[in-house]
């Protein structure tokens, strides 16, 4: 019975889209509600304005202030900054040296990835979790303070209050409990709640650290006892690449296997991840007719995602979907050209190993059709 239980269980999906909306509904109906007692003070459809740009000013600054927050007090907790990406900059710390790029921001406004300093024993995650909080609510009383004391006519009172509303639902979406757009602060600290979950937390960090920077090597030293929670089925996706990296292969089919069998706990994009890679190695093993089946027999979405551009794992396996399922030159290029746009917003550290595996199933399909080779 506890066997079938793991099976029904679905991936969390990621809800970020529909709290953002539903945020930004609640917050416009919430400030008409506050200003309209003072609505002879705006002219015509004024309010309205000044509502939207209040969410809109509100948001972003919180963003600011929360990712600050959250990098303060993940220094005091003995943690030391990877990432941290405001609104539409990214600062990222590769080799050493603090890199900037413009990009679009993780999750709702911004985010902070930092990882453990010290002995794990001597960090502590719920201070660098809440620090966002804090520092949020900190603004929001200063806020609160000026709108008691400042003349209730003047504009300045309501922009103080509007901010003051806009924080709290800032502080709503960024500690729900549940899985939004990623490992939000709320859904971390329902987790850490259990002792157990500590030490896988600290070495996905690490792990994911090892990804983006660079600075150490991807292990496969954190095995774990069982994947049924989320930060230990997570980190599965760590060892498979660390397995791919050092041309383990069948030891990484074993984790694609394993990720499948415990995709319940893991984020809907992993779920989908892994579902792609036993595809790539069905193609790869399989002749065009059977390749072809097995990929109609997917769902759409699964479908979708095996000939996205959103990663370099999806180009390789979109590649042979071109060339052995729907024998589209066109499909063929797009991805191929795709491929150069995406590699630079890859894994630093693993960008090479997947930039090779990309051009083996480029050569795979030239193989097939040598003639798309020397077409425009």
């Amino acid at each position: 019975m506890e066997e079938e239980k793991k099976v029904l269980k679905k991936p969390y999906r990621n809800y970020s889209w529909a709290v953002f909306v539903i945020v930004i509904i609640v917050a416009f109906a919430l400030l008409q509600t506050v200003l309209q007692p003072r609505s002879e003070f705006f002219r015509g459809n004024d309010v309205y304005i000044f509502i939207f740009a209040s969410i809109i000013g509100g948001f972003l600054g919180y963003a600011i202030v929360y990712s600050i927050g959250k990098l303060i007090f993940g220094k005091l907790s003995g943690f030391r900054l990877v990432s941290m990406n405001l609104l539409l900059i990214r600062l990222t710390r590769i080799e050493g040296k603090l890199q900037f790029e413009f990009c679009l921001p993780d999750g709702l406004g911004g985010a902070v990835f930092m990882v453990p300093n010290k002995q794990y024993e001597r960090c502590h995650p719920f201070l660098y979790h809440f620090g966002g909080t804090i520092l949020t609510i900190l603004v929001m009383v200063v806020s609160s303070i000026v709108c008691l004391f400042v003349d209730p006519t003047k504009k300045l009172g309501y922009i103080a209050l509007c901010l003051a509303c806009v924080g709290v639902l800032v502080l709503i979406v960024n500690m729900l409990p549940f899985w939004t757009d990623g490992v939000n602060d709320g859904f971390a600290i329902r987790l850490l709640i259990n002792k157990e979950n500590r030490k896988a937390y600290f070495d996905n960090a690490l792990q994911q650290e090892a990804l983006l920077t660079g600075h150490h090597e991807l292990k496969d030293e954190y095995v774990y006892e069982r994947y049924d929670d989320t930060f230990q089925a997570a980190s599965l996706i760590y060892r498979y690449y660390y397995y791919i990296d050092h041309d383990q292969e069948k030891e990484a089919r074993k984790i694609i296997d394993l990720m499948l069998e415990n995709k319940g706990y893991l984020l809907h994009e992993q779920a989908l991840f892994a579902e792609n890679m036993k595809l790539y190695y069905y193609l790869l093993e399989h002749n065009d007719e059977e390749s072809y089946d097995y990929y109609y027999s997917l769902e759409r979405e699964n479908r979708n995602f095996a000939i996205s551009t959103s990663s370099l794992e999806n180009i390789k396996v979109g590649l042979l979907i071109a060339g052995k399922v729907e024998k589209s030159y066109d499909l063929f290029t797009h991805l191929i050209k795709a491929e150069k746009k995406v590699e630079d917003s890859y894994y630093f550290s693993r960008r090479d190993k997947e930039i090779a595996l990309c051009d083996k199933s480029i050569k795979l399909i030239l193989e097939k059709y040598p003639d798309w080779k020397n077409q425009e």
